[in-house]
C-alpha cells in the first residue's frame, strides 16, 4: 500500500508540476491522469476508462485568472486511485471526483488567504533586517524557499532550454527531410483533401433543401427528389454552396449573395418547387 501511495503522490507532482512550469500542456487533464494513475497501479485499461468517464464530468472545466471551479489533478488521480484500488466501478470515481476536487479548491483558497494575512509579517520582519526569518516563515521553513528552487525552478529552467533546442534541431531536420523526400508535398495536398471533404460534409449536414415538386408521367408518379437522391443525395444544397462560392470569387458582395439566396428561395416556394 506504501508503494501505491507513493507512485499516486508521484503522479499528482507530475500533473501539478506541469500544469505550473511547463505551460500547462494538459497534463492535469482526467483523462491523461486516469491514464497514469492506471498505469502506475497495474490496470491501464480501467484507469482510461475511468479517465475518459471523469473527463465528461469536468469537459467544459477551466481555470481563468482567478476563477479556480475544481482541482481537476487532485480529484481525477484520487478518485482514480480509490476506485483501482478498491476495486470498484467507474461510477464511483465520479462520485468522488466532484467533492474531491472542490474540498481542494477550498483548501488551495484557505492557504491563499493564510499566505496573504502573512504578507504584513513579512514586510515587519524584511524592515527589521531579518532575511532568513522572511525566507523561512514562507514555507514555515527556512528549506522552504531553496526546495522550491531545487524542485520547481530548476527542473523547469533545463526542461525548457534543452527541450527548446532540442525541438528546433529535430524540427528543421525533420521539415528539411520531409521537404526532400516529397513528405511536406504530399502532406499540404492531403490538408487540402481533408479541408474540401470537410467543406462539403459541412454542405450536405449544415444546408438543407429539399425539393416537394410532384408530377405523373405516362401514368407513373414523378418525384423529383427521389431522382436526385439518386443522382447525388445533397445534390441541390452542394449545387447552392458552390453557387454561392462562385459568386464570392467573382468579388460579389456577400450581402448581395444572401439577398440572391432570399430571392430564390420566396421565388421556389411560389412555383411550388419547395
Amino acid at each position: 500500500m506504501l508503494t501505491s501511495a507513493l507512485l499516486v503522490a508521484l503522479v499528482m507532482y507530475i500533473a501539478k508540476f506541469a500544469d505550473h512550469t511547463l505551460g500547462q500542456p494538459l497534463i492535469e487533464r482526467p483523462l491523461i491522469c486516469g491514464a497514469m494513475i492506471g498505469f502506475v497501479l497495474g490496470d491501464f485499461q480501467q484507469g482510461i476508462i475511468i479517465g475518459a468517464t471523469l473527463e465528461l464530468i469536468f469537459l467544459g472545466t477551466i481555470t481563468i485568472g482567478g476563477s479556480v471551479p475544481a482541482d481537476l489533478a487532485v480529484g481525477s488521480v484520487l478518485a482514480t486511485a480509490f476506485t483501482i484500488l478498491t476495486k470498484a466501478e467507474p461510477a464511483v470515481a465520479v462520485a468522488l471526483a466532484l467533492p474531491i476536487s472542490l474540498l481542494a479548491v477550498f483548501v488551495y483558497q484557505v492557504l491563499k488567504l493564510v499566505y496573504t494575512a502573512l504578507v504584513e509579517k513579512y514586510d515587519a520582519l524584511l524592515e527589521e533586517g531579518r532575511d532568513r526569518a522572511a525566507l523561512g516563515i514562507t514555507l514555515g521553513n527556512p528549506l522552504g524557499p531553496l526546495l522550491f528552487l531545487l524542485i520547481y525552478n530548476i527542473p523547469s529552467y533545463l526542461l525548457r532550454y534543452y527541450g527548446g533546442v532540442m525541438g528546433y534541431r529535430l524540427g528543421s531536420k525533420y521539415i528539411a527531410e520531409a521537404t526532400q523526400s516529397g513528405l511536406l508535398s504530399c502532406i499540404t495536398k492531403a490538408s487540402a483533401m481533408m479541408g474540401l471533404m470537410m467543406v462539403g460534409a459541412m454542405s450536405a449536414s449544415m444546408v438543407k433543401f429539399t425539393t416537394t415538386f410532384k408530377t405523373t408521367i405516362a401514368g407513373q408518379p414523378f418525384v423529383l427528389q427521389e431522382i436526385l437522391d439518386k443522382i447525388c443525395v445533397g445534390l441541390i444544397p452542394l449545387l447552392l454552396v458552390l453557387g454561392c462560392l462562385k459568386l464570392l470569387n467573382k468579388k460579389v458582395s456577400p450581402n448581395k449573395v444572401l439577398i440572391m439566396l432570399i430571392v430564390f428561395g420566396f421565388a421556389a416556394a411560389g412555383v411550388g418547387i419547395i
